[in-house]
């Protein structure tokens, strides 16, 4: 809804509200997540085939404390595949997806070990030592992701104060993956609408994001360039959806959920140790000593919930 009231807004909910109160609906709230979790048996109902991988990952973020509410702690999905060149999509072929039971930042051994001497280089100052700077979905990213949809780009806007380099923009799938695997400090996955909303993709608005520049020419940023062997929009989709759910991303799909939602959350072994600010639980201890460079930090490179 474009120009709508705010004090209409908060008054209708503030009616629902009541409304709500008095026919006595029934609200959730779930304070153990992971006991939850493991009392409706979602694991076991996925493992059968009653979910599809979508779902389960839906599930996951949802009572993993993630929400489309929050920017910092938007709902994660993997990088699936590392083929964005070919003409042609061999979902057959394992060589054509990510290896999930790796984080993205650590899928050479140049990124591993630069990892490694950054752990070995942080100081105790903040009392854990990290070998990423940054987050694996800051909000910023959200946004960048979907920068040609309202009012993500109004929100992006005001948050880079008005402006924003196009060389730093989300535009081509391809080299968003090369940067992933070329830059050390890069661990950035994705978002639901990469599955299901192929409208994150075309500049229907007619946004100018400016240009990118190439060798001697220039690229204007417009609408994400796809892969080769995505046609259009609606076909990426259908492609990248149907990969999600094929046997071999079922497979290692749980590999990727222990580094996200599981065990190997903060984990330096797997490469998964991130900086400090970016863990929710060490905030809640600290947030009264943090200072406002610190807090502004914290909400620009992401949360673990």
């Amino acid at each position: 809804v474009h120009g709508y009231d705010s004090k209409y807004l908060m008054q209708f909910l503030d009616d629902f509200s009541n409304i709500a109160i008095k026919k006595h609906l029934s609200i959730e709230i779930v304070r153990e997540p992971e006991e939850y979790i493991r009392t409706k048996g979602f694991a076991e109902q996925w493992a059968k085939g009653n979910f599809t991988n979508l779902e389960y990952l839906m599930l996951l973020n949802k009572y993993g404390g993630r929400t489309f509410n929050d920017l910092n702690q938007y709902p994660v999905f993997p990088w699936i595949l590392s083929d964005y060149e070919s003409k042609e999509l061999k979902l057959a072929d394992s060589n054509s997806y990510r290896p999930l039971a790796n984080t993205i930042a650590s899928m050479n051994e140049k990124n591993r070990k630069n990892a490694d001497n950054k752990y070995d280089a942080t100081s105790n100052d903040l009392m854990m030592k990290y070998q990423f700077g940054t987050h694996y979905l800051p909000g910023r990213v959200v946004l960048g992701y979907m920068q040609r949809l309202h009012p993500y780009v109004s929100v992006l806007l005001k948050f880079d104060h008005g402006h924003d380099t196009a060389t730093r923009m989300f535009h081509q799938l391809s080299h968003a993956w090369h940067i992933l695997l070329t830059n050390a400090d890069s661990s950035k996955e994705l978002i639901p609408e990469f599955f299901y909303l192929p409208e994150i993709f075309p500049n229907h608005n007619c946004y100018s994001f400016g240009t990118k520049p190439k060798d001697f020419s220039r690229i204007r940023v417009d609408q994400v360039v796809l892969p080769a062997w995505a046609r259009n929009n609606h076909e990426f989709i259908r492609a990248h959806t149907g990969a999600l759910e094929r046997e071999h991303v079922s497979l290692e799909l749980d590999r990727w959920i222990d580094l996200v939602f599981g065990a190997a959350q903060q984990s330096a072994e797997c490469y998964n140790a991130y900086k400090p600010l970016c863990d929710e639980e060490y905030v809640r201890k600290v947030k009264g000593s943090l200072d406002e460079n610190r807090l502004t930090e914290m909400q620009e490179f992401g949360v673990n919930p």
